[in-house]
């Protein structure tokens, strides 16, 4: 019985350590997001136990990573947008080119005076027509959200960089700080 407890709880730590080095390597990848979002959870939790407040070093740092995490999303979200107006777009042009086989198929049925491929190739024409328009709809309305967006993210790059300068000038003024109080 103790070589099968021993056995199982061997088992335990190597699917422990195995699972704890894959979440250390996909974290790796994603420059620690996640361990730095425990390690900050952590630190909250003790200093809520312990009554300990936030230096104001930390504080700025803390409000430079919010903003940098505001700046990917709307970055992201830019991206996204581009993306989605790109595949529109060349959603419209198929649509367009459609449309003109469908011409050419009108075309070629009332030399034949086939009415019915005539009648049937225009509404196919008429289709492949309203899909493109809504493409290109689609398209200039992703334009004009990206262009907002765009002018959202260059205030709010420029409050980052004002952001992230105070808060150096914070570490700065607790560095010079921690220093005189040393040379005392």
């Amino acid at each position: 019985t103790m070589f099968v407890f021993d056995l199982f709880f061997g088992l335990v730590q190597l699917a422990a350590l195995g699972g704890g080095s894959i979440f250390l390597w996909q974290d790796y990848k994603h420059d620690f997001a996640k361990s730095k979002e425990l390690y900050a959870g952590v630190t909250n939790k003790v200093r809520r136990l312990t009554g300990m407040r936030e230096s104001d070093v930390e504080k700025a740092n803390n409000a430079v990573q919010d903003w940098a995490k505001n700046i990917a999303r709307l970055r992201d979200s830019l991206a996204s947008i581009e993306a989605s107006r790109r595949q529109a777009l060349k959603q419209s042009q198929e649509q367009r080119l459609l449309a003109a086989d469908f011409q050419n198929l009108i075309t070629e049925a009332l030399r034949q005076n086939d009415e019915d491929a005539a009648a049937t190739a225009a509404f196919g024409k008429i289709q492949a027509e309203k899909r493109a328009q809504l493409f290109e709809e689609h398209v200039e309305t992703n334009a004009q959200v990206a262009k907002v967006l765009t002018v959202e993210l260059e205030g709010v790059e420029m409050d980052f960089e004002a952001a992230r300068t105070q808060s150096d000038t914070i570490r700065v003024n607790s560095e010079i700080a921690d220093a005189r109080k040393q040379l005392y």
